[in-house]
C-alpha cells in the first residue's frame, strides 16, 4: 500500500507530458480499466493486512478483528507507548510502528541496534511488541512466529539486559537495564500462559 500512492503520482506526471495521447478514447477506456483494476485487486489482496477491518486475513479458519475491538485494543495498551519518552530509541512490532514513526530512532523488532544521526550504533532503550495480534493470528499463521516472540523476550529478560516494565491488552514493554516490575511480569506470564493453553486446544 506504500508504493500505490508514488505508482499513481508518478502515472499522472507521465500523462501530463502526453495530453495528446490521452485524448484518444481508446487509451483513456484502457486507462480507467486499469485505474479501477488497481483499486480492486488493491482491496482484494489486504497486503499487510491494511484492510483488517473489512477483510478476514483467512476464510478457514475465520481471522477477522472488527473495529471495535481493535480500538478497544488500542484505548487498552495507548498508556504504554506514552510511557516512551518522544527522543528515546524504540524497537516495536510492525503494527505499533505507525505510532512511533515521528521518532528519530526507531527500528523493527526484533532488531536492538540502530545507527543514530552521530553515525553511532546503538542498543534501543525500549522495546515495545503487540502479542496480542500475533496471538489472535497465529491460527491462520505458523505457530513458530508466536514461538519465536516468547524465546525472544525470554532471551533479553533473563539476561538482564531488558526487564519488563508494562503490559496491557497483551502489548508488553521493556525498558533496558532496569529491573522487572513484578505486576507487568505476572501479567505478561498469564496472558502467555493462556496462549500457549489457547493454541493447545486449537483455539
Amino acid at each position: 500500500m506504500p508504493v500505490v500512492p508514488g505508482i499513481f503520482y508518478g502515472a499522472i506526471i507521465w500523462w501530463s507530458t502526453r495530453q495528446n495521447l490521452y485524448k484518444k478514447p481508446k487509451i483513456r477506456r484502457f486507462w480507467k480499466t486499469c485505474i479501477i483494476l488497481s483499486l480492486i485487486l488493491s482491496i482484494i489482496g489486504n497486503q499487510n493486512s491494511v484492510f483488517y477491518f473489512l477483510i478476514p486475513d483467512t476464510i478457514s479458519p475465520l481471522v477477522y478483528i472488527s473495529i471495535p475491538e481493535q480500538w478497544n485494543h488500542i484505548h487498552q495498551f495507548q498508556p504504554l507507548i506514552n510511557q516512551i519518552p518522544a527522543n528515546a530509541s524504540v524497537s516495536a512490532t510492525t503494527e505499533l510502528i505507525p505510532k512511533l514513526s515521528n521518532r528519530r530512532e526507531i527500528v523493527r523488532l526484533s532488531q536492538l541496534q540502530i545507527i543514530n544521526d552521530a553515525r553511532q550504533t546503538i542498543t534501543v532503550e525500549y522495546i515495545i511488541a503487540d502479542i496480542w495480534r500475533r496471538h489472535k493470528y497465529q491460527v491462520a499463521k505458523k505457530r513458530p512466529l508466536l514461538e519465536d516472540f516468547f524465546q525472544f523476550i525470554d532471551e533479553v529478560t533473563n539476561n538482564q539486559q531488558y526487564g519488563i516494565i508494562g503490559f496491557a491488552s497483551g502489548v508488553i514493554l521493556l525498558k533496558k537495564s532496569t529491573i522487572s516490575n513484578p505486576q507487568a511480569t505476572s501479567a505478561w506470564l498469564n496472558f502467555r500462559k493462556k496462549s500457549e493453553v489457547g493454541s493447545g486446544n486449537g483455539l
